[in-house]
């Protein structure tokens, strides 16, 4: 029985694995988007001022038509409730994604 339990949800997770891998090969046009966070509610995405409230609707916009790579800078007086709404949203539609983050002085 145990041996049994074992084999299914190794199945299991070897599905899963196969899927994730599968849905995570895209073909959509790679895109390098740049984040600047300050210490207000409105952030800076490609130069442009956007409210923090309206990054999810934009990010996910993005994230559905290019293969985004997102590089974020963090401003020292940055409001720490932004840091976290925006990279939350970052790993909530892009787990995968690759980004780094600076301090600017």
């Amino acid at each position: 029985m145990t041996q049994r339990a074992i084999l299914i949800v190794s199945t299991l997770l070897l599905l899963f694995g196969c899927s994730k891998a599968e849905a995570d090969l895209t073909e959509l046009p790679e895109l390098t988007i740049e984040v600047e966070i300050s210490n207000t509610e409105i952030i800076t995405l490609d130069g442009k001022e956007l409210h923090v409230s309206f990054f999810e609707n934009v990010f996910e916009t993005l994230s559905n038509s290019y293969d985004l790579i997102v590089d974020i800078e963090v401003q020292p007086d940055a409001m720490t409730g932004v840091v976290i709404d925006v990279t939350h949203l970052i790993y909530k539609y892009k787990p995968s994604l690759a980004y780094q983050t600076s301090l600017k002085e």
